[in-house]
């Protein structure tokens, strides 16, 4: 069985620049991707802010972007993303964006973060990535 889960803009950072201490839990859930253990879903948002975050260091995103693009779903937004979120009780309003493309997801297991504080008040269990690869395993 495949579980699903969908990534926060945090963990494609950790994962991309390395990022510590973040960097091994972030490479220890992209080994589950790898195993075919997990499906990805990644909000487009993600990607953009993915995009620019390399370009300020210089670097082409494009292959890695490919990557992503290659080993996770996209999740689209559209303005009913935006109108779910306005009225929210969400605090930090990019979060609340992650959350209702996150929900569009048909049976989505988790919403994998650094930041769950930020989440409140998901209906779907928010974790970090080294506490779901503990409860993977």
């Amino acid at each position: 069985m495949m579980y699903s889960v969908f990534l926060d803009t945090n963990i494609l950072l950790d994962f991309v620049f390395e990022r510590e201490p973040f960097f091994d839990d972030a490479v220890a859930l992209f080994q589950l991707r790898a195993d075919n253990k997990l499906e990805f879903y990644i909000s487009s948002l993600s990607l953009a802010n993915l995009a620019c975050n390399i370009q300020r260091q210089k670097r082409n995103p494009r292959p890695i972007l490919n990557v992503f693009l290659n080993w996770a779903q996209i999740t689209a937004f559209d303005k009913e993303i935006f109108l779910e979120t306005m009225p929210s009780a969400f605090r930090d309003f990019e979060d609340g964006l992650q959350y209702y493309s996150a929900i569009t997801v048909k049976d989505v297991d988790a919403i994998i973060t650094r930041n769950k504080k930020d989440f409140f008040p998901s209906s779907i269990p928010v974790l970090t990535a080294g506490e779901y690869v503990k409860r993977f395993n």
